[in-house]
């Protein structure tokens, strides 16, 4: 009962600070460039890449319905397994289910028609997902910093002559005139949400999609990484272009790409896949935990003076963050959270417990193989440290698409005394410690303290 106590009480610790740091914006740009899926090689990229193509076909709205991750089984025979954030309920629906078997039947039709087949069971079910990621885009593309940038950088481009007709393999030869062009119609089509109708919303989305790809693998794109490499502001605009180009493309061409490998993989149309159901919630009743925080000036009091701060924050400058509108504003209404282990981790988690279960010669991958988990959307900044963290403890190699750099508050630790290779079986503890002045300017000192108090003694 203690230990369970001590549980709570930590979590509510490690969620004040991750809503300290959501409220002022935090960001850690290093983690949302880089993530934790550099320098793999070409076969395991391109399954992670089709394994986030596939969790994202399966999404409807990830802001209300949470995340999906996938990956694949390999012990005896290649099955798909999934799994959703616990705080929507652990397990799957009975539409998830019914989402993933039509997905199948149609990526593994013999006779398959994007337009007529593919297209309306992806329309039906991501509509809302597809409509946020064109927004988005839009929204990029409008951006005073971002059409700066496009200016300065179309004039370099014009400056190249004909060598931009000088392209590598696989590249799209755009000119200046082309790429102006490429950027206007995305505009254009990214301005509204799709028509109702699905032979329109087919034109629009198609067309979009086919401009967003063109765009991504052009020299000009290839230019425009070189030119913004000794740039940290203009690195992280193109990365983020890039990255919202290939949202809206991943519904058209990744799904294409998904058809061909999925019928090279399962001949027979035949693809196993289960949903997984178990738990790993550290909350005391169910998979998900309601945490009510304390008050913003409690909050900042407590954290700002932490014992364990190496710089504590001086009284003056609590006072400001103290009295500052805003931000009281924006901590009182995220005051109640609702904690879940993530999708990811919870997928890791019990194909971990599988795995230690099965012979390992049964196992296809080694202990040093990357083993890649597919995720509708990039992971958070304690999801991403959390994986580093595991793969440093138990020798792994887990891999996802990447982190988008920013905390969330509704990140749970799962429970300790997992069975199986995934948990920590030599006691019951919880994290300890963690206590790291807020606002701070590395995210990791925070959540990082825990992980290591958390995986202190696992061995």
């Amino acid at each position: 009962m203690t230990t369970k106590i001590n549980q709570n009480q930590n979590q509510q610790h490690l969620s004040e600070q991750l809503q300290l740091l959501s409220t002022f914006d935090y960001w850690d740009s290093l983690a949302y460039c880089h993530g934790y899926h550099q320098n793999l090689d070409k076969e395991t990229a391109t399954e992670l890449e089709l394994l986030n193509v596939f969790a994202a076909c399966l999404t409807s709205d990830p802001d209300e319905d949470g995340d999906i991750a996938v990956a694949i089984d390999r012990r005896q025979r290649l099955t798909l397994v999934l799994a959703r954030d616990s705080g929507s309920g652990g397990g799957p629906t009975k539409a998830d289910i019914n989402a993933t078997r039509d997905l199948i039947s149609v990526l593994t039709d013999t006779e398959c028609d994007y337009r007529s087949r593919v297209f309306p069971v992806i329309l039906s079910r991501c509509r809302k997902s597809m409509c946020k990621y064109m927004q988005k885009l839009h929204a990029l593309l409008v951006d005073p910093a971002f059409l700066k940038l496009e200016s300065a950088a179309i004039k370099g481009y014009l400056q190249r002559g004909a060598d931009y007709l000088n392209t590598d393999q696989g590249e799209a030869a755009l000119s200046p005139t082309d790429v102006l062009n490429h950027l206007q119609v995305m505009k254009s089509l990214s301005q509204k949400p799709l028509p109702d109708t699905q032979r329109e919303a087919f034109d629009v989305y198609y067309s979009l999609a086919w401009y967003c790809w063109n765009l991504t693998i052009s020299n000009f794109m290839k230019y425009l990484y070189a030119r913004c490499s000794k740039s940290e502001q203009d690195r992280l605009l193109v990365e983020k272009l890039n990255r919202r180009l290939g949202n809206v493309s991943q519904y058209v061409t990744g799904v294409r790409k998904l058809i061909k490998t999925v019928k090279h993989y399962f001949p027979t149309g035949e693809v196993p896949f289960r949903w997984i159901d178990d738990d790993f919630s550290s909350s005391s009743s169910s998979s998900s935990s309601l945490l009510h925080l304390d008050p913003y000036a409690d909050a900042i009091q407590k954290h700002a003076t932490s014992s364990s701060s190496s710089t504590p924050t001086s009284p003056s400058t609590t006072a400001k963050f103290i009295h500052h509108p805003s931000l009281i504003q924006k901590w009182d209404s995220n005051r109640h959270i609702t904690t879940h282990v993530h999708a990811e981790i919870r997928l890791l988690l019990h194909l971990s417990a599988h795995n230690a279960r099965s012979s390992s010669s049964s196992a296809q991958h080694t202990d040093m193989a990357p083993l890649p988990i597919g995720c509708s959307r990039l992971a958070c900044l304690c999801c991403y440290w959390w994986i580093r963290a595991y793969n440093r403890q138990f020798g792994t190699r887990w891999v996802t698409c990447g982190s988008r750099g920013r905390p969330r508050a509704d990140w749970e630790l799962p429970a300790r005394g997992v069975k199986g290779r995934g948990g920590v079986e030599t006691g019951n503890g919880a994290m300890e410690g963690g206590e790291v002045s807020v606002p701070n300017e590395q995210v990791k000192k925070i959540v990082g303290a825990c992980l290591e108090s958390y995986f202190s003694g696992c061995r």
